[in-house]
């Protein structure tokens, strides 16, 4: 059936000319390269573009792949999407390695388009201990955290900046003489965003 009505539309061309009827490749958008923030919860994202498709003979169907392996498992697109035939499908999971992931468009009479996109997901690792130092008259304390991973490079601010001898450095200097609680808020490249708490008595 679909090499009929390509042939139809061949003969139509023909007849009619090229300046009657617009017959072109279609063009796929898998939309643009992303980073997700995960420590609150998955971002909600969703692939494509707006449309995903321009271009040959609409209606179009839409097929979402991408492979991802460890020494145990391969996951497949559907471990990621809602919906791998989606023109604009959700992603649902997160993954420790960027995904790639690929779209192939097929217009009515059969004719294809393909387009990628990466996605990779901002993950913090910290550790649920608190931290904390004790402070002695005239003494100096280095604060500190472990809080890693994310998308690097990192970026650190304490706050409040009292007695700190650089607000912007992740092992930082504090000769308060009086208890503080200090907080580090945490931000990757991706801006995604993780705080924790340095007890200073």
């Amino acid at each position: 059936m679909k090499k009929n009505l390509k042939h139809i539309v061949n003969c139509l061309l023909l007849v009619f000319g090229s300046t009657n009827i617009t017959y072109s490749q279609c063009i796929a958008d898998a939309g643009e390269n992303a980073a997700l923030c995960t420590h609150w919860g998955l971002d909600t994202f969703y692939l494509g573009g707006a449309p995903t498709a321009v271009g040959g003979i609409p209606p179009y169907t839409y097929k979402w792949t991408c492979m991802n392996s460890n020494i145990w498992f391969t996951y497949t697109a559907s471990d990621y999407l809602d919906d791998t035939t989606s023109a604009n499908p959700r992603v649902t999971s997160i993954s420790d390695n960027p995904l790639t992931f690929h779209l192939e468009v097929m217009d009515s009479i059969g004719a294809t388009c393909t387009d990628s996109i990466i996605v990779q997901f901002s993950i913090f690792v910290i550790t649920l201990d608190v931290k904390h130092a004790h402070y002695q008259q005239g003494d100096s304390a280095r604060l500190y955290t472990s809080v890693g991973e994310g998308i690097p490079p990192l970026t650190y601010l304490w706050s409040p900046p009292t007695a700190l001898t650089d607000p912007t450095d992740v092992h930082t200097w504090t000769k308060s003489d009086t208890s503080i609680t200090y907080s580090l808020l945490v931000t990757d490249s991706a801006g995604c965003q993780i705080e924790m708490l340095f007890l200073y008595t």
